[in-house]
């Protein structure tokens, strides 16, 4: 369903997957715009989720994680202007933890099983056949970085990244600046102004300063 709802800058406030918003225009900490927010899915054919192109402009992505980033990646791709928010100073924390001892990328074992990592529900296999190991390759070979499996069927990037997530992260940022997506860092999400008779509730905006500011559509 659809909600309205007001914004300025998000961050996101847990370690879950981030969620998709849908705005009517860019959301700038300068001028807050009214939105419209759709969750969806942050894998998976971006197209087949977008709202036809003259109610939505620009997407915001709460989170600037591994999946918030390539939830910003495929939909900017789709033609739409996106803008990452992300709560800490940097974004891709989790990659760069992920890299120490060897950046495993994904699996090469058979489908089937690969899906049992993940629940083995119907809905994850859905999305994994949209975006699973040859596609999240795929997505490797675009930032330049070659694969290969290893004697466990983990996929690694070759060497020299084979252990350095930096790199790739590095790659990754650039690819996604020069798409024209915009991360914003250090804002945060404190919850909404329940005193306020507006409808939609304001929200209330956090800085890196600790001074908070009151969001109205």
């Amino acid at each position: 369903a659809y909600k309205q709802a007001s914004i300025s800058t998000l961050r996101i406030h847990s370690s879950k997957a981030p969620s998709l918003m849908w705005l009517s225009s860019n959301a700038a900490v300068t001028a807050p715009r009214r939105v419209r927010l759709v969750p969806v899915a942050s894998h998976g054919t971006a197209e087949s989720a977008l709202p036809s192109s003259d109610r939505i402009h620009s997407v915001a992505v709460i989170g600037g994680g591994p999946a918030g980033l390539l939830a910003a990646q495929r939909l900017s791709s789709a033609g739409l202007r996106v803008d990452v928010y992300e709560r800490m100073s940097t974004v891709g924390r989790k990659f760069l933890i992920a890299g120490r001892g060897g950046l495993n990328l994904t699996h090469s074992e058979p489908f089937q099983r690969f899906t049992t990592r993940y629940g083995g529900t119907v809905e994850m296999a859905d999305f994994l056949e949209r975006f699973g190991p040859e596609e999240l390759r795929q997505w490797a070979g675009d930032l330049g970085v070659e694969t290969f499996v290893g004697s466990s069927r983990r996929v690694f990037p070759k060497p020299p990244l084979m252990d350095r997530a930096a790199p790739v992260l590095r790659r990754w940022l650039a690819q996604l600046q020069e798409s024209g997506v915009t991360i914003h860092t250090s804002r945060t999400w404190i919850g909404f102004d329940t005193d306020s008779d507006r409808c939609p509730l304001p929200l209330l905006i956090k800085d890196g300063d600790g001074e908070v500011s009151r969001v109205v559509a």
